[in-house]
């Protein structure tokens, strides 16, 4: 758990950023807009040093981390359910995930 912390905070202090262009009544202006740097399964491994396949493997075989492994992937939904919800990611994103989650 100590380790998924980190890697929230990591998330959190390392933003995505966006270049954007907007026409406006003074002319062109250029902006950079700051990102939610989302939080997947795939890049917690990466984070770890270990492969996805070793995290479907822990899943399925170590008991003694059942209840972590439950709790980061509630947070990870949960994380990219609420921003999807308002609108920070792209709704498309979360959608395969519900329909993976209600089969």
């Amino acid at each position: 758990m100590d380790r998924f912390f980190a890697y929230v905070e990591f998330v959190e202090e390392n933003p995505l950023y966006e270049d954007k262009i907007f026409k406006t009544t003074n002319g062109i202006v250029r902006a950079t807009l700051r990102k939610d740097r989302p939080m997947t399964i795939a890049s917690f491994c990466i984070f770890l040093g270990v492969t996805t396949q070793a995290w479907r493997y822990w899943r399925k075989n170590r008991d003694d981390l059942a209840e972590a492994i439950e709790l980061i992937e509630d947070a990870t939904f949960v994380y990219k359910f609420e921003r999807a919800a308002v609108g920070i990611f792209k709704a498309n994103i979360i959608s395969r995930e519900l329909r993976r989650v209600s089969h």
